[in-house]
This record gives structure tokens, sequence and C-alpha cells, in this order.
């Protein structure tokens, strides 16, 4: 994480080595899993995979809301587009909040094999970008 003070907040950067060690361990995982002798822990290999992709999956929504909103932040920071555009002000606002506070959240607790733990984040951040590519058309339209 790193401080973005427009916004008074933080963004992810350079997460590819983090990308890089999940792949690197699920493919390792997905090797093991092949030999015969993974049947004492098969349970605790495919409950890792399931995780590691639940992160992956995670991340790759993250990165994507983390596009849009930044994209969008600076126009919905002015008063004429909050005034022009009501609706779509207030979805950006609903999204800048749960971007604000999953922000802290990790900057608090970066550790995120021990944060993510459900498909929580995962959810919210697709329907963040599902209200993000409303905005974006709307505002698409709008100019």
């Amino acid at each position: 994480m790193k401080p973005y003070p427009k916004a008074k907040t933080h963004i992810l950067e350079a997460i590819d080595e983090s990308q890089q060690i999940l792949d690197d361990n699920l493919n390792a995982l997905l090797m093991m899993k092949s030999s015969p002798y993974i049947k004492p822990i098969l349970t605790r290999a495919n409950n890792v995979e399931t995780k590691i992709v639940l992160i992956q999956d995670t991340l790759e929504n993250w990165i994507k809301v983390q596009r849009g909103w930044m994209y969008l932040e600076p126009i919905f920071s002015s008063d004429d587009i909050q005034e022009k555009m009501p609706v779509e002000t207030k979805k950006f606002d609903h999204v800048d909040k749960h971007w604000k506070v999953t922000a802290d959240q990790f900057l608090k607790e970066k550790n995120m094999w021990d944060n993510i733990d459900s498909e929580r984040y995962k959810t919210e951040f697709e329907n963040s970008n599902k209200i993000l590519d409303e905005i974006q058309k709307s505002l698409s339209e709008y100019l």
C-alpha cells in the first residue's frame, strides 16, 4: 500500500511480485496434488488451492476497482459534476467509502493470507466494479 494524498487514502502498488508468488505456489500445489502420496493431506491441499484462487480473484477485482476509482475520483471531487450528476455521485460515494475502508483495513494488516478468508472482499470489489462501469457509462453519455 502506498499513500494516495489526493484522496487521503492508500492504493495498492507493485503487486506483480505477490501475484507471481501466488502463481508459483498454485502451480507447485497442483503438481503436488498429482502425486499419489497427497492423499493424507488432500483436504488441506484443496483448501490452500481454494484460498490462493480466492486471493488471486480478489486482487484482480481490486486492481480493476483501483483503476476505475483513480480515474473517477478527481472527476467526482468537482462540485460541478456533483451537482449535475447527483445519482452517479451517490453511487461513486458508495464505492469511495468502500475503497477507503478497505484500504485502511489492509494498511493496518497487510497480510492478505490472513485478511482474505472469505469471498466478502471479492464480492464487494465485483459490485464496486459494476457500479463504476455504470458511472463511466453515464459519464460518457453526459460528456
